[in-house]
């Protein structure tokens, strides 16, 4: 008994003094959350450039100054409203806006971009896109329509998981080459493999699709949709679809939606609450209009003082192998053809080169600013290290002279956006060099590289 009651009267006291510790902690947890504000100096969050201040329409941009500014983009009222974070409108110098996202989700490839929506099925002229209600997937953002097939370039139902694979992927699909030459459909295997023939329809039980019937050489075969990969159509014949520019309307806008849209827009509409996107060759696409302001995380409006380079034909490329082998210029792709990225998002616009390169352009003397943003395309990893050169001269006989030059560059740093003024210049040339450990991984980018005709140069140039 006396041994049972020694116990008792220890482990009483070995519960007080734990209660007198949770008591004495919690104490000075509230002491220090009274205390700490008055003497701990918090950061101001109020910044109208601090991005974490910011709500979720606010994003980084460019105007055609060379500024980088917080701004927020808002359809309404017919137009599109860019206001920067201090409240300047600054609509007319927006060169862009937010970033581009990548998902891996099925996607309707078109001419002038792609939609990422389920799949629900298709007949000999059409395909329909929505919510497939045996998918436990997020919403699609884009309403259940119906759309002409002669209008869409295929499918991807199930993306590969290696990133160049993808890529590889979307250009087979998108390629107006291979399209115009091949007289059949083709359907791509989740292992790789692909058949050639005629895609007639879709079947299955009630509303749920289960097979792709494909006619080939007279024969009728059913594909279970689980075992594809991707479609393709080809052109049909009588068809509007000829992969020309004639007759389309002109391109006002490419938008960028956060499931990994990406647009080219002629136009847009607000038929009964909701948006219309009317595309170049006329296709429709309808969402919600509160969605679509939502949605929205890239904007990059068709301007006449902006020259994407790009898109622009070089007066020369050269590159010097730091032993043996050649590099092509990526021209809005890798150095592989496939999509330019950087850490977190990717650009539809830019030029890729590997140490050593150097490409040069003729320029007509308006342009004011050289603007791009220097990294290393994230298959490079931590590895890759570069230097950043651009020359200049005002006539093609006059001497080169170096108007910037960049420290080195590896990649595991971040990027460096750049302005530089080169006004008065008739010749640009931009260039490449390996830095350290030969040219290892040195798969740099120049992402949205462009040239801007403006009056009027914000700040100096700084060389990072």
């Amino acid at each position: 008994s006396l041994n049972r009651a020694l116990d008792k009267g220890e482990k009483t006291s070995s519960v007080s003094r734990l209660r007198r510790r949770s008591m004495t902690s919690s104490l000075i947890c509230i002491l220090w959350i009274v205390v700490a504000p008055l003497v701990i100096p918090w950061p101001n969050l109020a910044g109208p450039r601090n991005l974490a201040a910011q709500g979720p329409l606010d994003k980084p941009g460019f105007l055609t100054d060379g500024r980088t500014e917080v701004m927020r983009v808002v359809w309404r009222e017919q137009k599109w409203d860019v206001t920067t974070s201090d409240g300047e409108q600054v609509g007319p110098a927006v060169v862009q806006w937010g970033r581009l996202a990548e998902r891996l989700k099925p996607t309707l490839i078109l001419a002038h971009g792609e939609v990422v929506s389920d799949f629900l099925g298709l007949d000999a002229k059409q395909l329909t896109i929505g919510r497939d209600p045996y998918k436990f997937s997020q919403r699609p953002l884009w309403a259940e329509q119906t759309l002409l097939r002669e209008k869409v370039r295929g499918f991807v139902l199930q993306w590969p998981a290696e990133q160049s694979a993808r890529d590889r992927l979307r250009n087979a699909v998108r390629n107006t080459a291979g399209r115009k030459t091949a007289p059949m459909d083709r359907v791509w295997f989740v292992d790789g493999e692909f058949l050639d023939g005629r895609v007639v329809e879709t079947q299955g039980v009630e509303a749920r699709i289960e097979e792709l019937k494909v006619l080939r050489g007279g024969r009728e075969v059913l594909i279970p949709l689980r075992r594809i990969s991707a479609i393709r159509f080809a052109p049909r014949e009588n068809s509007d679809d000829r992969d020309s520019d004639d007759g389309e309307l002109p391109i006002r806008w490419q938008l960028g939606f956060q499931d990994g849209t990406f647009l080219a827009v002629a136009a847009l509409t607000e038929p009964a609450g909701t948006v219309e996107v009317v595309m170049p060759d006329s296709l429709r696409l309808r969402l919600p209009a509160d969605a679509f302001r939502r949605s929205v995380c890239f904007f990059r409006p068709v301007r006449k003082d902006v020259t994407w380079l790009g898109d622009k034909e070089p007066l020369d490329v050269l590159h010097v192998p730091f032993f043996t082998g050649a590099w092509p210029l990526g021209r809005n792709t890798n150095l592989w053809g496939g999509r330019l990225r950087e850490i977190g998002q990717w650009h539809d616009r830019g030029l890729a080169m590997h140490s050593t390169t150097r490409v040069a352009y003729d320029l007509d003397g308006t342009d004011s600013i050289l603007q791009a943003r220097l990294a290393l395309d994230v298959s490079a990893g931590q590895g890759g290290s570069v230097r950043y050169r651009v020359f200049s001269r005002p006539e093609s006989d006059s001497p080169w002279k170096e108007i910037y030059a960049s420290r080195v560059v590896r990649g595991s740093d971040e990027p460096i956006d750049i302005s530089v003024p080169v006004v008065g210049a008739r010749q640009l040339a931009l260039i490449v060099e390996f830095a350290e450990g030969g040219d290892v991984l040195d798969r740099a980018c120049w992402f949205g590289a462009r040239l801007v005709t403006s009056g009027k140069v914000a700040g100096t140039l700084r060389v990072p």
